[in-house]
């Protein structure tokens, strides 16, 4: 079977000055897969992952994400893509239902249903503004955002970072149920 890989990243560098953040990386992602991707601080894990956000651009190297060049065909590929940042910033005078509905109103699909059941799940009050929740209930809203529109693509930043370990089982176990 001849499947075009989600992500294909080839001889990846990206440098900051003469400091390089990613020096010849080379992954392939295939679809229907589950990686992690781990090194220790400074490695460039955020790098590259910004490299497929076409937010960075490589020093050399290439980097398609559906088979496509994420600089030439940004809207194409951000589409079928949800990001969760290592840092969640939400408007703060939006309520969590507010942020929802913004984060909804850029999305094709909608997944409602998977909406109501995380809501549930992580007992977020709907009406609190975003700048008045803790960090894991502020990570527990941005998987949200990122889960219901059933993207092709979810990238996770170092999402658990900070969290405590309940929340971080919560978590993990939350977007492992959401792709089963």
């Amino acid at each position: 079977m001849n499947e075009t890989p989600v992500i294909e990243i080839k001889d990846l560098t990206r440098r900051y000055g003469k400091q390089d953040a990613v020096n010849g990386l080379s992954l392939t992602v295939r679809p229907g897969r589950c990686y992690g991707f781990f090194g220790r601080n400074g490695a460039g894990k955020t790098t590259t992952i910004k490299c497929l956000l076409n937010l960075l651009r490589p020093t050399s190297g290439s980097v398609r994400v559906f088979g496509l060049d994420p600089q030439k065909d940004e809207v194409a590929v951000k589409s079928r893509i949800a990001y969760v940042p290592d840092v969640v910033a939400f408007y703060p005078w939006m309520t969590v239902r507010d942020t929802l509905e913004y984060a909804a109103s850029f999305r094709s699909r909608w997944n409602r249903d998977t909406e109501r059941a995380l809501l549930a799940q992580f007992r977020l009050p709907l009406d609190h503004k975003t700048s008045h929740l803790s960090k894991g209930q502020r990570t527990q809203l941005a998987l949200i955002s990122a889960i219901c529109p059933e993207p092709d693509l979810l990238v996770l930043d170092e999402p658990t970072s900070g969290l405590d370990p309940i929340v971080r089982r919560e978590f993990i176990q939350t977007v492992i149920g959401a792709y089963q």
